[in-house]
Order: structure tokens, then sequence, then C-alpha cells
């Protein structure tokens, strides 16, 4: 039941916070995270889709991010992140462009851009497969 009112806690207090984006519940995982696309970062070109995908960290992820990043300034304040995909939905092949690391009002603690990460394949019945599932369906997730 907690999980539940923490559960709804989040969802209301991250759609209350507009900055521009409109961010869609798709998933969460074993770790109890919370995952999330932007339907208004969505762009096509051919068969590319980039998407913003924004990743709420549980209490047990966050502890990792902190043990695995112990000299990163702030990361004990990371509350999600936000990463910009590209996938390439006819070759069921994603990879991430950018990382945003936040703190719960917004504010940058790391970000980084990855401009050669190579594609990988989407696996199924992961939390990309979800969100490959949703976006490249012609017209789907908000676009």
């Amino acid at each position: 039941m907690q999980k539940v009112i923490l559960t709804t806690i989040v969802f209301l207090l991250l759609s209350s916070v507009g900055y521009g984006a409109d961010w869609k519940y798709f998933s969460s995982d074993a770790n109890d995270n919370l995952w999330f696309y932007d339907i208004q970062s969505i762009s096509r070109k051919q068969d590319a889709v980039r998407v913003w995908v924004k990743f709420v960290l549980s209490d047990k992820t966050k502890k990792e991010y902190i043990k695995n990043f112990p000299k990163t300034p702030g990361m004990e304040k990371t509350s999600y992140t936000k990463d910009r995909w590209e996938i390439n939905c006819s070759k069921n092949i994603k990879r991430v462009l950018s990382s945003v690391w936040c703190d719960t009002e917004g504010n940058i603690i790391m970000d980084k851009d990855y401009p050669n990460y190579p594609f990988s394949e989407v696996i199924p019945e992961s939390i990309g497969a979800g969100l490959v599932e949703i976006i490249c369906k012609k017209g789907a997730g908000g676009k």
C-alpha cells in the first residue's frame, strides 16, 4: 500500500511540474523505478525517432548511484535522469544520445552527450521494448 501511495505522490508531483514537457508514464521496473516519455519531444525523420525518456529513481537505485559515483558532487540529491533516445523502428535498435541527471527541483547534477554511442538491439519484454512499441506505432506517442 505504501508503494502505491508513494507512486501516486511522485506521479502527481511530476505531472504538476511542466517545464514544457508532457511526461507520460509508460512503465515501472523490478526496482520500483518509474519510466516516462515526453510526448512533446518526439521527432520523426524517416525511420529514426528521437524522444526524451525520464527515469525516476527508487530509493534502492539512488543508493546504487551514490555508491557507483562517490566523487560526483550532488549525486546524493539525484531524483531522476532524462535521456535522449534515438530509435530505429524498422531495425528494432536504440541508442542514448545524451543524459541529464537532476535533483527534485530539476537542477542539473551531471549531464553528458554521447555523440558516437552505438545502437543496440532492443531486448524483448524490456523497458526499452515497451517504449519502442509505443513510439514506433504510426502516429503513436502523441504525434
